[in-house]
């Protein structure tokens, strides 16, 4: 086994002892803001001098709702794959 799987196992072994809901928890915040603020750099129409505050609040909100889904999707995602890794590269136990 090369050193980066020991390294995974034992990395995901401590962050299983955890648990899923602390990991999903750090993660989707992570993504979240990750997500946020890829899209506020990618659709910046918004933030134009002549936008009105109401739309740019609607904007806001859509965008912190669209990137919290995204956000805890990815993140359970990661969950299901590192899951799987870990049980492929542990034989199965």
């Amino acid at each position: 086994m090369k050193r980066e799987e020991k390294s995974f196992l034992i990395k995901w072994t401590i962050r299983k002892e955890k648990g899923k809901q602390s990991y999903m928890i750090k993660r989707s915040l992570t993504f979240t803001v990750l997500y946020l603020a890829a899209f506020l750099l990618l659709f910046d129409h918004y933030l134009e001098a002549g936008t009105p505050i109401g739309e740019w609040l609607v904007t806001g909100t859509w965008y912190l709702i669209m990137a919290f889904f995204l956000g805890s999707f990815t993140a359970n995602l990661r969950w299901k794959l590192n899951e799987k890794r870990y049980h492929q590269m542990s034989g199965g136990s």
